[in-house]
């Protein structure tokens, strides 16, 4: 037979022995822990406020506070990001950056202030 198919044939031994409870035969891959991240301490490091750094990485101010308070612990592509800002923090000057988006009726400048809580113009009447 194929090397392929001894390869599978093997695996599905393991599988079967593992289901049985012998893990002598079965390889057993285990995921490394996850490093937690001092998310405080990587923004300090980039001198960024908790606005700014919360702005960047689009996610809710109280978020990021629970998160450097250690309350909770980012996760899935959150922690991936900050993974990539840690190794390369020069990722932070593209984050930083406003998104570009068009709202009806307003020019860029509008769409973008400096206030902490900004609202789209178009959109404040509404609410």
């Amino acid at each position: 037979m194929s090397e392929v198919f001894e390869s599978i044939k093997r695996g599905l031994e393991q599988a079967l022995e593992h289901a049985r409870g012998n893990d002598e035969i079965a390889i057993i891959h285990k995921p490394k822990p996850v490093t937690p991240i001092d998310v405080k301490k990587l923004r300090e490091k980039l001198d960024l406020s908790e606005i700014g750094f919360a702005n960047a990485l689009n996610i809710n101010l109280n978020t990021l506070r629970h998160w450097e308070r250690g309350n909770r612990q980012p996760k899935g592509p959150a922690l991936a990001l900050l993974k990539v800002i840690t190794e390369r923090p020069e990722v932070m000057s593209i984050l930083s950056q406003p998104l570009m988006m068009v709202v009806r009726g307003t020019t860029p400048e509008a769409v973008y202030s400096s206030s902490e809580n900004a609202v789209f113009p178009s959109v404040q009447s509404t609410l």
